[in-house]
């Protein structure tokens, strides 16, 4: 199945290195709305751009990715947020996905191939979303009138 690529995708990463790591992987698979953010501040202040999906790291100089997770889903809870961590806790990853993550990649070798597979995921979940909609729209099309 093609997907349509066009996703404004942000990073949120106070490691700008890993932050063009993951550009780059982003790039490379062919998305090329990808801006990047270091800090809680920076992407709250962005979040009226309504993007796609945010990839999110845990540890942020001047907070946690949980707080943050809680407040992008509570200003746009259709918002994809994917976390980017080194912590490998259990719990910690439980708990990302209870408060609304999508998915959870730790920061390893395998992260890159990740990266791609839950964008995949992302656009396949929006895509039957897409579709459902439109479906629910025709077949109940009478109610339009009522409204």
């Amino acid at each position: 199945m093609k997907f349509n690529k066009n996703y404004k995708l942000f990073i949120v990463d106070d490691d700008p290195i890993y932050s063009e790591f993951i550009k780059t992987v982003l790039n490379q698979a062919g998305f090329k709305g990808v801006s990047a953010f270091e800090t809680e501040r920076e992407i709250m202040d962005n979040i009226y751009q309504a993007p796609n999906v945010i990839f999110l790291d845990y540890y942020l100089e001047d907070t946690n990715g949980l707080d943050v997770l809680r407040k992008i889903k509570a200003t746009n809870p259709d918002i994809h947020v994917v976390f980017l961590s080194s912590q490998e806790k259990i719990e910690i990853a439980v708990s990302s996905l209870k408060y609304g993550a999508l998915d959870y990649i730790i920061k390893n070798d395998e992260a890159k191939t990740r990266i791609v597979s839950s964008m995949n995921r992302i656009m396949n979940l929006d895509s039957k979303k897409k579709n459902l909609l439109s479906q629910l729209k025709e077949n109940f099309s009478f109610l339009n009138l009522l409204f």
